[in-house]
């Protein structure tokens, strides 16, 4: 076997265990944080009555505190049984990394195992914050809408795809209504792809006015979920909760300072590479202006970050999925025109398989700490426990925001100021 065939099955093995790691981990993460704001304890409840409650629950908390469609797509899911959510979660991951594999590759039609394989292969390593991954609200809220985001942006970057779009009613339709969805996902992601797709149009397909349909529907579903009642409800909630004051320089600069610095707590290592494997494209000339428009993008989308009152890391999941993209195409490129450098590539494969065994390690650990706890406080259920009050700590953990987002201080301090989730009263210990 020669070398280039040793690291495409290489690729494709090391890809195939990661995606097996997800799915497992996945599959033994318990609800965390919030996921018990947005759901309920099922017990016997059958598909209708748990998606009837789901609808009421939406409505909830589209009027009363946060409309993104995400944030629906979490209760919802949260109250199907786990299996559809390990489903839907499994397929989000594959078809998110998949299309990121070809984002930004002329020829994306292909080498399709190879690119894919590098980019299963890869993740576990270079991935900045797992939250996103297997904290169930996060997965819901922020992983798949950005696979429908990169759905929509993919034929700006593959002009044959656009063109069949304009050109089939249907499919543009389709296109169109995904786009609204888009839209309707982000407070900051939204505008900067309908600018991407906007100045793509400008430059290179003013001839095709169809293709602004497209454009006003993310523009259109970012407007409606600004305006929501609901989302300007909590805006003023966090403004004032956490004493923001009003927007001037000094409170740009400073928040441009704090958010920088969660940037390059969190992604040093995948900005790193990003710009090492920018340059060497464009050093070899695979970088064309419409990929550079699709960068620019990512860069207002974190500077956004700087009118938010707090920085939460996950919000920068469009410049990680975008940088990771140019990541993939830079190895797929290496592995076409250097053979020495393919035993690099298979190291960190290698180290990649190892973070990948270590994740599942620590989500095993955690996941036995608050299964105990939720056993422990099922057990009491319907006993006088529940009414003098089942006694219960925070759960800390020390491993860091790459592998886990602690949220059981949201947890621990709303289990005790309510007993709406398990219908029990808890303390605190």
């Amino acid at each position: 076997m020669n070398e280039r065939g040793a690291i495409n099955k290489a690729s494709s093995f090391c890809g195939a265990i990661a995606v097996i790691f997800y799915l497992a981990i996945f599959s033994i993460t318990p609800l965390m944080g919030e996921d018990y704001g947005l759901s309920r304890r099922f017990t016997q409840e059958g598909i209708i009555d748990r998606l009837t409650w789901a609808f009421h629950r939406s409505h909830e908390q589209i009027t009363n505190w946060n409309a993104r469609l995400g944030e629906q797509i979490a209760i919802f899911s949260l109250s199907l049984p786990e299996i559809f959510f390990i489903i839907s979660a499994g397929i989000t991951f594959i078809f998110l990394f998949f299309i990121l594999s070809l984002l930004i590759d002329d020829n994306f039609k292909s080498d399709l195992t190879l690119k894919s394989g590098v980019s299963f292969s890869l993740v576990f390593f270079l991935w900045p914050g797992m939250e996103v991954f297997f904290w169930k609200t996060a997965n819901a809220g922020y992983l798949q809408p950005m696979a429908l985001t990169f759905l929509i942006l993919f034929p700006w970057l593959h002009r044959p795809v656009l063109i069949k779009i304009s050109q089939s009613f249907s499919l543009l339709f389709i296109y169109s209504i995904l786009c609204l969805l888009v839209g309707l996902s982000f407070e900051n992601v939204p505008i900067a792809v309908a600018l991407a797709m906007l100045v793509i149009f400008l430059l290179y397909e003013k001839d095709k006015r169809r293709l602004i349909i497209p454009i006003l529907s993310v523009t259109c579903g970012w407007i409606i979920l600004l305006t929501a009642p609901s989302t300007i409800y909590r805006v003023q909630y966090y403004r004032t909760a956490l004493k923001s004051p009003d927007i001037s320089l000094d409170y740009l600069i400073e928040r441009a300072i704090e958010v920088c610095t969660v940037f390059f707590q969190t992604s040093w290592l995948i900005f790193s590479l990003a710009l090492i494997s920018v340059i060497y494209l464009g050093a070899i000339k695979r970088i064309n202006l419409r990929i550079s428009i699709i960068i620019i993008s990512s860069i207002l989308v974190v500077g956004s970050m700087c009118t938010s009152p707090y920085t939460e890391a996950r919000g920068f999941l469009y410049a990680w999925c975008v940088m990771y993209s140019v990541i993939c195409t830079a190895t797929y490129q290496l592995i076409k025109k250097s053979q020495s450098s393919q035993p690099i590539i298979l190291f960190l494969y290698f180290v990649s398989v190892c973070y990948a065994t270590n994740t599942f390690s620590i989500y095993k650990n955690h996941a036995a700490r608050l299964n105990a706890r939720t056993n422990y406080i099922i057990d009491h259920i319907g006993r006088e426990p529940c009414i003098s009050g089942v006694k219960i700590r925070i759960l800390n953990d020390e491993h860091g925001y790459k592998y886990i987002n602690n949220r059981d201080e949201w947890f621990f301090y709303n289990m005790i100021n309510t007993n709406k989730y398990f219908d029990c009263k808890i303390t605190n210990m």
